[in-house]
């Protein structure tokens, strides 16, 4: 990896070496963030390895082949598409049971015992917010301090590339997951927002914030007793409008020429390609330069 002229790499001598050490679970991707990088936001991507964690950034030339696929924690082969990009074991383990409560949702649980059990989870602090992306509005929940942060909950706005967006606390998982789901309702308001949806969306015009400030005010009504606007705020994003194709395969190559949240856009010379970050979760990497 080539950052600011220094040249480290991880790379092993024998590729047969490394495949062997990536089926016990090492070198994974386990997802992405933004981190500031010389005074801008730039997609990291993370990693497991066998010295544990880490990060590198996405950005300028890049070159990543992929093999496989592996649970994001403990490194085992799992199928393509398998829960969570989690095995069978993490994901009814502990860990996994309050990941699933807050992806999944309190609703996806037939026993609500599980609810006594990680009281402290569902009784943190949470935050409903609404993204704008282009011209389709997404409703959904975090954590207020994610990442063990105040204010965390602006991470989660940022990764999935919004515009726009406005956040109403603070409420206990439960909570926050069912007022999800009737804001969604009451308003016709996205639950889930996937890649082609926001491919389809680059180009529309962007759902203004005045727009979204008669919607807050609305929504907050709607919600009532307590709740209270707590953040609204925009974000810049530089991304080509057009691309070419969408990245698929094993091999990621090129030069990094925007993003936008889980959205990054590569040149490989001839075309640009819009690479969605999600796929790259789970994916073992067989070697790696930035």
């Amino acid at each position: 990896m080539e950052v600011m002229g220094i040249t480290v790499s991880i790379a092993l001598s024998s590729s047969r070496r490394f495949l062997d050490l990536l089926s016990a679970g090492f070198y994974v991707v386990s997802g992405y963030e933004y981190r500031d990088f010389l005074g801008d936001f730039v997609p990291f991507i993370r990693f497991n390895g066998p010295e544990g964690g880490g990060v590198f950034p996405l950005m300028g030339d890049v070159f990543l082949p992929f093999s496989g696929h592996y649970c994001v924690w403990c490194g085992v082969p799992i199928g393509e598409g398998a829960p969570l990009n989690i095995c069978g074991d993490c994901y009814s383990s502990r860990r996994g049971i309050r990941f699933r409560l807050i992806v999944e949702g309190y609703s996806s649980f037939e026993d609500s015992s599980v609810f006594e059990l990680e009281s402290d989870l569902i009784y943190a602090r949470y935050v409903v917010y609404i993204g704008v992306f282009g011209n389709k509005l997404k409703v959904g929940v975090s954590r207020f301090d994610r990442g063990g942060s105040e204010y965390g909950f602006i991470d989660r706005l940022i990764e999935q590339g919004f515009s726009s967006g406005v956040a109403f606390g603070l409420f206990d998982l439960i909570t926050a997951q069912d007022l999800e789901t009737d804001i969604a309702r009451e308003f016709g308001l996205l639950t889930r927002l996937n890649f082609k949806n926001k491919l389809s969306a680059l180009t529309s015009p962007e759902f203004s914030l005045s727009d979204l400030e008669d919607l807050a005010i609305e929504v907050l009504g709607f919600i009532g007793g307590d709740a209270q606007i707590i953040w609204f705020g925009s974000f810049d994003w530089s991304f080509p409008l057009d691309f070419d194709d969408v990245w698929s395969g094993d091999v990621l190559c090129g030069e990094v020429v925007g993003y936008r949240g889980n959205i990054v856009f590569v040149s490989d010379g001839s075309s640009i390609l819009a690479v969605n970050l999600n796929d790259l979760v789970g994916r073992g990497i067989v070697d790696w330069e930035v």
